[in-house]
């Protein structure tokens, strides 16, 4: 995978700051002058940041599609504030946004993307809801051979009965559940540097080590050697 650069952290850092304050992300114009720089130096490091998994650009462009936890395109997962609303990729990354932002927020879904409604509340930082469960039908370390399905299938039930009726009718699964005050948990240490100005994506073994300081382990959250380098 390319270094990563200053320039990089900084690029990402605008993005997110943009994204909160207005809801939607700058176009390749605005973020040039936001950070005194020329779209011809943008466009490498907005590839870096893609190919490290910093960003999600649309495929062959420099146009941003992702920048976890937000998405720039509609999804599933609305994240309603007091100002401003932002999509979110799964829940892991709405409540990456909810606490990203600062502020009470409700988080509109569905339950396993069907037609029961959700509605989750983040409140001084803390998630309102209990019992739910977030089934995961694939383990963490496919996440990036296909980062939009993995995303989409991230999704919330009632409970473990719910979640085998869903899964013996649609063929998705077996995976595994968590609790989703664990999930919130997971989201907190996960994307509690993001708005760092010289932040920079985890490392496999940081990112293994944030499973583990929730209590993930086994082979399903195993990462495993993914490369010299390799960001998760």
């Amino acid at each position: 995978m390319p270094e990563h650069t200053p320039l990089d952290g900084r690029v990402h850092h605008a993005l997110l700051s943009e994204i909160i304050a207005s809801g939607r992300a700058p176009d390749g114009a605005a973020l040039a002058e936001r950070l005194g720089a020329t779209i011809e130096e943008l466009e490498p490091s907005l590839a870096r940041l893609d190919a490290n998994h910093g960003v999600v650009l649309h495929p062959g462009t420099s146009r941003v599609w992702i920048v976890h936890p937000f998405s720039v395109s509609p999804t599933l997962n609305w994240v309603a504030g007091a100002r401003h609303g932002w999509w979110a990729p799964c829940l892991w990354c709405g409540f990456g946004v909810a606490l990203l932002v600062g502020e009470d927020v409700e988080i509109a879904t569905r339950l396993g993307a069907e037609r029961e409604d959700l509605r989750l509340h983040v409140s001084g930082g803390q998630l309102e809801e209990r019992g739910l469960v977030v089934h995961f039908p694939l383990p963490p370390r496919q996440a990036w051979d296909n980062v939009h399905h993995f995303c989409a299938s991230l999704l919330a039930f009632r409970g473990e009965r719910e979640l085998r009726a869903w899964s013996q009718r649609h063929g998705i699964g077996p995976g595994t559940a968590l609790p989703i005050e664990t999930l919130f948990e997971l989201a907190r240490h996960w994307y509690g540097r993001h708005l760092a100005p010289d932040w920079r994506k985890h490392s496999v073994a940081e990112a293994q080590a944030i499973f583990e300081r929730v209590g993930l382990t086994g082979d399903f959250w195993r990462l495993g050697n993914q490369g010299q380098g390799e960001r998760f």
